[in-house]
């Protein structure tokens, strides 16, 4: 009885430990840094005033200029590069969101998939595919109306031994027809 005790009370004083370190907890951080620069952890929201925070990753891309009003998506590729050289992961997509008059106005699609491995030189630059549906966050959605919009791409990398860097890259001019 005394040796279940004692197991019980380290079990609960591991949780303990692995929570106040962290290890508990499914919350993304409050920030993240690379090369000295701090970059908060961003959440998107529909409706939000929206300007492109600092990164630690660069992120160039490449997207239509232009796309026919509707549900189906918009498909274009991002790259990633870093300025130091990274071991971690990433999304096999970048989150693709859209404003327009600074304003989230079409949000980035779910991903349901597992993390990819990179290991990236310094310098090095690595390719993810990114895409968004031209449909309005607002409630009763729809597609988006005809008119003029930024695309911009988040990239969430969590590198083996530092904390997750959120990077954004953008704006590419899209044309909704």
């Amino acid at each position: 009885m005394v040796r279940v005790a004692y197991a019980g009370r380290a079990v609960g004083l591991v949780a303990v430990g692995l929570i106040a370190a962290g290890c508990g907890s499914s919350s993304p951080p409050e920030s993240s840094s690379q090369g000295g620069g701090t970059v908060a952890a961003t959440g998107l929201a529909c409706g939000q005033p929206w300007r492109s925070p600092p990164g630690g990753l660069a992120v160039t891309g490449r997207f239509p200029a232009s796309a026919p009003a509707g549900r189906q998506p918009v498909t274009g590729a991002v790259e990633v590069t870093s300025s130091t050289a990274l071991r971690g992961v990433v999304a096999p997509g970048a989150d693709m969101f859209v404003v327009q008059a600074d304003r989230i106005v079409a949000m980035p699609m779910a991903q349901d998939a597992v993390g990819v491995r990179w290991e990236l030189a310094k310098g090095e630059a690595r390719g993810i595919a990114g895409q968004v549906v031209l449909v309005s966050c607002a409630p009763g959605g729809g597609p988006l109306p005809p008119g003029s919009y930024q695309l911009y791409a988040r990239v969430v990398f969590t590198p083996d031994d530092a904390a997750a860097m959120t990077s954004f890259g953008g704006p590419w001019p899209l044309e909704v027809r």
